[in-house]
């Protein structure tokens, strides 16, 4: 569930009206998601790829210490998840 919410919420991250909300709630799921869990490892990579290529397209002037909070976590579950 925790992973589908992660892609949900990416593909809705350059709403930038609510961008802020969907960086908190990115930020607390991948906290809690293990990307090891056999239920959902095959399909971690590509979700985490494709957020990733998203969160790429957030322009510079919305990029808030939030941003870089979730883009380091997610570098990090990409280098774990490998």
């Amino acid at each position: 569930i925790v992973l589908c919410l992660v892609q949900q919420l990416g593909s809705d991250v350059l709403n930038l009206e609510h961008l802020a909300l969907h960086l908190h709630w990115l930020r607390e799921s991948l906290l809690v998601m293990n990307p090891k869990d056999q239920a959902i490892a095959p399909f971690v990579q590509n979700v985490m790829h494709e957020l990733k290529a998203t969160l790429a397209q957030v322009p510079d002037h919305a990029r808030d210490s939030q941003y870089t909070l979730v883009h380091h976590i997610l570098n990090s579950m990409l280098s774990f998840a490998a």
